[in-house]
């Protein structure tokens, strides 16, 4: 069976390009193409992990289940709505069984696919990778074994590009970037409250990660500014091989996703972009976490003049 990596993001930090980079590999497998954005492995294990939970709700009872002709009625579904050692079981996790046996038919296609676009038919894909946030949160011991890829960017940058690729966007005509709008029924000051609390968060549990290769973090700022690099660590640390320069060749996704004109705009972008007041108030709150990751945190003087 394929063995899942997930790839922690915050957004607007570089996990499109690792995303574009892992599958350049014909040992890796990822979920579709751009904006890597289907969750196999979370909605297997959640799908699986449904059959132990004990959820009530208003929205799905036993009446739900009282004829298959109701299915049409209602899209979702929910735990069992009774109890049953059939199910519930102690000896073996009935969830972790037919976990097993989805990833494994999963794994089984995910590696057809790639060795049909890689055009390799003994090619040893090994790996799936996925998109994922708040990976801090989850006790990992519950899951399967994974393996975990950090990503970290300059939130100040990150902030600021939020705001570029809502506006890029809705230049040409597409839907707005979500994540530089306020969630509904909040302002635009708590949205940044809750953008600095979380970046915060982040940084700290970072900076906390053991040293070594277990879990490997990747800053944005090496990712586009020297992507070979950043190759070959990860080539170690999977045993693969990856190829950055086909990962960087398609000029049409790069024009639809990127918000910045080069690799080195991107960097730093805040000093110019992000208003003097805020720069000053990412300084103030998220000092220590910038220099504990080895960011610098001066601000541009918000003073006239």
């Amino acid at each position: 069976m394929l063995k899942p990596i997930l790839v922690d993001h915050t957004g607007r930090d570089g996990s499109t390009l690792l995303m574009r980079l892992l599958a350049t590999s014909p040992n890796v497998a990822i979920p579709g193409a751009y904006p890597f954005e289907k969750k196999y492995f979370a909605y297997l294990w959640r799908w699986s992990r449904m059959l132990e939970r004990r959820d009530k709700s208003e929205w799905w009872t036993y009446i739900d289940l009282t004829s298959l002709t109701y299915e049409g009625m209602k899209s979702l579904i929910g735990p069992p709505p009774w109890s049953s050692d059939l199910i519930h079981g102690t000896e073996r996790s009935m969830s972790m069984h037919m976990f097993e046996e989805a990833w494994r038919e999963f794994s089984r296609r995910a590696t057809e696919q790639v060795r049909a676009e890689h055009g390799d038919p003994e090619a040893d894909v090994r790996w799936y990778a996925e998109k994922h946030q708040d990976t801090r949160l989850i006790d990992l011991s519950e899951l399967p074994p994974v393996r975990v890829l950090v990503l970290i960017r300059d939130p100040r940058d990150m902030f600021v590009s939020f705001h570029a690729f809502d506006a890029k966007r809705r230049s040409e005509g597409r839907a707005e970037f979500e994540a530089a709008r306020p969630a509904p029924g909040e302002s635009e000051d708590e949205r940044i409250d809750r953008f600095i609390e979380r970046e915060g968060t982040r940084m700290r549990w970072i900076a906390g990660l053991p040293s070594g290769e277990e879990f490997p973090v990747i800053r944005y700022e090496d990712l586009v500014m020297d992507l070979p690099a950043q190759a070959r660590r990860l080539e170690e640390w999977l045993s693969v091989s990856l190829a950055p320069d086909v990962a960087i060749a398609d000029s049409a996704l790069r024009q639809q996703h990127v918000s910045a004109a080069t690799p080195e705009e991107s960097v730093g972008r805040w000093r110019t972009e992000l208003d003097p007041v805020l720069a000053e108030r990412f300084a103030r709150e998220l000092g220590e976490e910038l220099e504990a990751l080895g960011y610098q945190t001066a601000a541009p003087d918000p003073s006239p003049g």
